[in-house]
């Protein structure tokens, strides 16, 4: 699984506390980081995670080559309007699949437009908070 804006980690190392097989993480606050990177200790993951410091979309380029993940979770400040970019980077870096789960977050008032690339299947509303369930096509 990829944990993007991944903060202290706590949604990659739950789905590893759960069998996932592995989580990569990306943040891009060095601070942050040292937090998550304290945590996967805690946990005793350090053979089942990765965690690489820098901004989304671009530092995605650290993961070229690596297999299409299973479940993407991304989220971005709700400022923060990278949601296409995000999404066409693990396109083209082809860390996505057809397969390929993407739990998207952002502010419930936000709007999210996708290109025809993406199919939306879900979106949950929870207080100020959207979640949206996205394919690849």
């Amino acid at each position: 699984m990829l944990d993007l804006f991944a903060g202290s980690g706590s949604l990659g190392l739950e789905s590893v506390a759960r069998g996932a097989s592995q989580a990569t993480f990306i943040e891009k606050n060095r601070k942050v980081a040292s937090v998550l990177k304290k945590n996967i200790d805690i946990c005793c993951f350090q053979d089942r995670t990765e965690l690489h410091i820098g901004e989304l979309p671009g530092s995605l380029n650290k993961l070229a080559g690596y297999r299409p993940y299973d479940l993407v979770l991304a989220d971005p400040p709700y400022d923060l309007d990278v949601n296409n970019d995000l999404l066409e980077k693990l396109l083209e870096l082809s860390l996505v699949n057809e397969d390929t789960l993407i739990v998207l977050e952002t502010s419930s008032r936000a709007e999210l437009s996708l290109s025809d690339t993406w199919d939306l299947d879900r979106k949950k509303i929870l207080g100020d908070t959207a979640f949206h369930f996205i394919y690849l096509k």
